[in-house]
């Protein structure tokens, strides 16, 4: 695996890794603070049971004495800041708080809205007070007044600040557990990640370059039946490749463009040696069967999903953009960009390649010949493109004939593209 691909694998890997525990540390932290008004509420309760048991014992007690709403109801060294006794009625019959009461008293008010008097069981309510940060806890129980009079206790607790700390670490101590369990759990998963995908892409490797002998068979098994080299094929897809990176083509146009350079002849082989061989001038009726190579190179590739992107140049690099070309005498833009494309290198190329029947003009002579049919043969706006950078790529590949040489120049296209 290459740097660039270790990297990519890395930041997409570490970017799930971030994504999956900020994920795992939220769902966490929900669940923490829902356990963490359970147990708030469970300790106080449990705290506050007796000493509830003991303020309605001291105010039944008051009430036998004739101290009636009167009971020596102390909340020193409790932790308790209210406390309410009422009747059945919910009629205040006695109340007691501290002096730190009224901090919170608007927050108590908005509680007591949903506070719930039941005659069978107590209710339980968590308030936060942000401005002291502290946790108090609302309960509300019936009770027995006296023989004759059932009531309700209300008070209010506060959990001790030992507690709320306790509280608060608990829940930090989870979410970081539950991160770093992700942190870890992808640190062990990441060289199993690495490994597949190394083997992913030595399989795609193959593939390619499997694909890359299946077009260079073709492209060679043509070339020797017509009067090109095997070598135009290469030549042609390096000058179309530099081509469609001059226009920013994307990836998928690039590989569409590189297979069809490969293959744009191969239905060449469907046609006789008779027609393809001959070296005069063809006679209308062997032109027109000439022309069938387009139709026999469409059914050779209809048989591979992977070559159906080669189709365009294929099928359209006979065109011409006056209309004029064949096999749909289609005009200007109507015909495919990568045809287009196409037409002006596989001309550039045969002007300047040597054949059995001519020889090979010169990179100048080339170029008046292919701009003298600009507008009528070729797209003019592609035509100045190509003239610009034909020169460096004429000089680098113009009439080279190494197909092996040419074959590694191509190669870091296929990799790239295919």
């Amino acid at each position: 695996m290459n740097h660039t691909l270790y990297k990519q694998l890395l930041h997409r890997v570490l970017l799930s890794m971030l994504f999956v525990s900020l994920l795992t540390g939220a769902i966490t932290l929900v669940y923490q603070i829902q356990q963490l008004e359970n147990y708030i509420k469970s300790f106080a309760t449990t705290s506050s049971n007796h000493q509830m048991k003991s303020f309605v014992d001291q105010y039944r007690e008051a009430c036998i004495k004739q101290e009636t709403m009167q009971p020596k109801i102390t909340l020193k060294h409790t932790g308790f800041v209210l406390v309410n006794i009422l009747d059945g009625n919910k009629a205040l019959l006695f109340s007691k708080s501290r002096s730190n009461y009224e901090k919170i008293k608007n927050e108590i008010n908005a509680i007591d809205h949903h506070i719930a008097y039941d005659d069978k069981g107590s209710d339980i309510k968590l308030i936060h007070n942000h401005i002291e940060n502290r946790f108090y806890v609302q309960m509300i129980t019936p009770a027995l007044l006296t023989n004759k009079q059932h009531g309700y206790i209300k008070v209010l607790y506060r959990v001790s600040d030992e507690e709320s700390q306790k509280a608060y670490m608990d829940i930090l101590l989870n979410v970081l557990l539950a991160i770093a369990t992700v942190v870890i759990l992808f640190a062990m998963l990441f060289p199993i990640i690495l490994f597949l995908n190394r083997r992913l892409l030595r399989r795609t490797q193959s593939l390619s370059d499997a694909n890359l002998q299946i077009m260079a068979v073709l492209g060679a098994a043509i070339s020797k039946r017509d009067n090109e080299t095997n070598s135009h094929n290469y030549r042609v897809t390096l000058y179309a490749l530099a081509m469609g990176e001059a226009l920013s083509l994307d990836d998928t146009q690039m590989a569409a463009l590189l297979k069809g350079s490969f293959l744009h002849d191969v239905g060449k082989i469907g046609i006789s040696d008779n027609i393809l061989l001959k070296p005069d001038s063809l006679s209308d009726e062997e032109y027109s069967k000439m022309k069938n190579h387009v139709l026999y190179g469409q059914e050779i590739i209809a048989h591979s999903p992977w070559l159906s992107d080669a189709s365009d140049v294929l099928t359209y690099h006979h065109e011409k953009y006056d209309g004029t070309g064949y096999m749909k005498g289609l005009k200007g833009e109507e015909i495919p960009l990568n045809a287009r494309i196409f037409a002006i290198v596989d001309v550039f190329d045969a002007l300047t390649s040597s054949r059995p029947y001519k020889d090979a003009f010169s990179y100048d002579k080339s170029i008046q010949i292919i701009r003298e049919k600009s507008g009528t043969h070729f797209d003019p706006k592609l035509l100045a493109l190509f003239i610009k950078i034909s020169k460096d790529i004429y000089t680098e590949f113009g009439g080279k004939e190494d197909e092996k040489w040419l074959l590694k120049k191509v190669l870091p296209y296929t990799e790239r593209y295919l």
